[in-house]
């Protein structure tokens, strides 16, 4: 269940998408992320803003899930701005604050947000479990000690998504190891 202090909005100020997530950023919030990133009308929007300077944690379903989106946006278009102390010590610590640009911008304050968090407690049940995966792989697939923590975790989250949902996961293609 997802942290009822923990804040997810979305908008979008000229070419870029804006996310303005505080608190404890998990699993649970990460669908609505990027179902709100492939929303259509979004087509001009070629950058994410994720403003990070309200995050106290952030878990690898999270981390991940912005892994992912640098395949619509590519990898210098998801921005990270402004982290905390708390979210840069855990970039940091799980060697992931070299993945992303990170600036010192403020929130921009004329923006038309969207609620995120509202859409949380709706969720699907395939979408989330897919996410779970798809985050994991994009993890598993960083080279060095991330590709080594986060392999395991993936094809076990490979395994147990398939066995739930009868699925062959020929679609999510793990890394061979080297």
């Amino acid at each position: 269940m997802a942290d009822d202090s923990t804040t997810l909005r979305a908008g979008h100020q000229d070419d870029a998408l804006l996310l303005h997530a505080g608190g404890r950023l998990t699993a649970e919030f990460c669908p609505a992320i990027k179902a709100y990133c492939n929303e259509d009308g979004h087509g001009a929007c070629r950058r994410v803003h994720v403003h990070l300077h309200e995050c106290i944690y952030f878990d690898s379903t999270f981390l991940g899930t912005l892994l992912c989106l640098r395949g619509k946006f590519g990898e210098e278009g998801v921005i990270l701005m402004t982290p905390s102390e708390e979210c840069l010590e855990g970039l940091k610590r799980m060697g992931a604050h070299v993945l992303f640009p990170i600036l010192k911008d403020p929130l921009p304050g004329d923006v038309d947000w969207t609620s995120l968090t509202e859409r949380v407690a709706s969720r699907d049940e395939f979408d989330f479990q897919h996410n779970v995966l798809e985050a994991h792989v994009e993890l598993a697939r960083m080279p060095g000690p991330m590709q080594k923590v986060y392999e395991p975790i993936a094809r076990q989250a490979q395994k147990e998504f398939d066995e739930k949902f009868n699925w062959d996961s020929d679609t999510i293609r793990m890394p061979r190891p080297k």
